[in-house]
């Protein structure tokens, strides 16, 4: 019996130094300033009134950086145009939304970041297209910004795409 229970204790022992991630962000309490809001609650609200959620626009899909110090949301504009919308906060404020840096060249709406923050999926609009094409793109963070946005496959995957999320090991769904 009392090898037993050296075995189980040594056995806990190793599980619970196993479950120490060494710093790792996901399990650091992270500090966001909600654009001057209170942070979210049981019930729902605007978000950032005037400043993501705009009375001319209707604005989705927002999502902050790992850190907390960026985010990304799509807006959908009069006349039909979709865009990909980015701040970021620096010397305690955030910084009015503009669009995505690649956005103008390779056009795309619903996206979201990896969970580290190093790459950046979005869905591709075909706007010289008279057909609704869609793919999924990825955009690579670089030390000085965004890479140029390629596709995430050459499988075809058929035209319809649309929300992506992406897992801790990358997967795409």
């Amino acid at each position: 019996m009392r090898y037993i229970f050296i075995f189980f204790f040594i056995l806990s022992t190793f599980f619970v130094l196993g479950c120490n991630d060494n710093g790792n962000l996901n399990n650091k309490e992270l500090k966001i300033d909600y654009f001057g809001q209170k942070p979210p609650a049981a019930e729902p609200g605007i978000f950032a009134p005037g400043i993501i959620s705009t009375k001319e626009c209707r604005e989705y899909g927002g999502h902050f950086s790992p850190d907390g110090t960026e985010f990304y949301f799509t807006r959908f504009k009069p006349g039909h145009s979709v865009v990909i919308m980015f701040s970021s906060f620096k010397n305690g404020e955030w910084i009015s939304p503009d669009t995505v840096s690649f956005i103008k060249e390779f056009p795309g709406a619903e996206s979201c970041l990896s969970p580290d923050g190093s790459k950046f999926f979005y869905v591709w609009n075909d706007s010289h297209s008279n057909e609704f094409i869609h793919d999924l793109y990825v955009v690579d963070r670089t030390d000085t910004g965004w890479a140029k946005p390629h596709p995430l496959t050459t499988i075809d995957l058929g035209n319809r795409r649309i929300c992506p999320s992406v897992s801790q090991n990358l997967n795409v769904y």
